[in-house]
């Protein structure tokens, strides 16, 4: 027996892959990999928002995926593996990204990223949100869910690597005003995997990386 949100999983993901076809005599893999080199953003009084509020998503069910980047030269991806009586092999994330000789100047700017109001209460499922005001940033969320195929292996320090190479980044920021938030009864109730990462800085590398294995589940 397990809890309601593995149940919920499980039934998200039978449906998804209903419909796809699977080799259940090899692994799966999920990989990505971006770069940000010799980059070079001047950015004066500019007001940049990436917003999710409302009632977008409330209720709903499935898999959603997002990706807002107000900002300048920004690299995103969401990406959602399955593996079905077979493992996800090698782990289900290798998100190696280089960042070298970037330079930004920022001069009066008002950011925000925000999620907000009853955007994903109650959201049964599996959502992976990124959100970007700021510049030359790197975000990426990865989920990997494999049914019968054994454990998912685990995730090295390589696996999760970001290289800053020579010659070094560089960013002068004055006046400006940045925020990130996840507000008021936004994810209430929320059953499920969610992935979020929000950035109004520049020059980051934010990455979120979740692996799920069920071996033997029971559905009621």
């Amino acid at each position: 027996m397990i809890g309601a949100n593995k149940i919920a999983l499980c039934r998200i993901f039978l449906a998804a892959v209903a419909g796809m076809s699977c080799n259940a005599g090899a692994g799966n893999a999920v990989s990505t990999a971006g770069a940000h080199d010799n980059e070079v953003v001047n950015s004066s009084m500019a007001a940049h928002q990436g917003t999710i509020a409302g009632n977008n998503f409330v209720g709903g069910t499935g898999i959603v995926t997002i990706n807002q980047a107000p900002g300048n030269v920004n690299n995103q991806g969401n990406l959602i593996g399955f593996g079905l009586f077979a493992p996800l092999q090698p782990a289900p994330v290798n998100p190696e990204t280089t960042s070298a000789g970037n330079h930004a100047v920022i001069i009066g700017a008002v950011r925000n990223d925000s999620i907000a109001q009853d955007a994903f209460s109650s959201f049964t499922g599996i959502s992976a949100v990124n959100q970007i005001s700021g510049n030359a940033t790197g975000q990426k969320n990865v989920i990997g869910v494999s049914l019968g195929g054994g454990a998912i292996k685990p995730l090295t320090q390589q696996d999760l690597m970001s290289v800053s190479a020579v010659p070094v980044n560089t960013v002068t920021v004055t006046n400006s005003v940045v925020t990130d938030s996840v507000q008021g009864s936004s994810l209430t109730g929320i059953s499920g995997v969610m992935a979020v990462s929000q950035s109004g800085g520049d020059l980051n590398r934010n990455t979120n990386a979740i692996g799920i294995s069920f071996n033997t589940v029971t559905l009621r």
